[in-house]
């Protein structure tokens, strides 16, 4: 579990145009199906290498941004989640819940 969470806190971003970051982290895929355990050195700035405890290494790549997508994009979990919002929506919601004077300051 530990590992998990440093590989989230350490590489993990939200892209701001997710759409982008897909097609330029597609454009850097390597032609070769070689085991992700035994890849090259990243080849994009978007690729990153973890080292496991164990010394293994492995290239974490669209993974970095397409995890955290989610919280934006809930569908994207399947059918049963196409109802719920975002984050982004429900936050403003909330804040727009809220008296008129505080809104400034939550927006700010």
């Amino acid at each position: 579990r530990e590992i998990v969470r440093n590989i989230k806190e350490k590489l993990a971003y939200v892209a701001l145009d997710q759409a982008s970051e897909m097609a330029s982290s597609l454009s850097a895929l390597p032609l070769s199906s070689s085991s992700p355990l035994s890849s090259p050195p990243p080849s994009s700035s978007i690729e990153q290498t973890y080292e496991l405890p164990d010394g293994k290494k492995f290239i974490v790549g669209a993974e970095r941004f397409c995890c955290t997508e989610i919280l934006f994009q809930p569908a994207l979990l399947g059918p049963m989640y196409s109802d719920r919002d975002g984050v982004h929506t429900t936050f403003r919601r909330s804040i727009m819940n809220c008296g008129p004077y505080i809104r400034p300051v939550m927006f700010g």
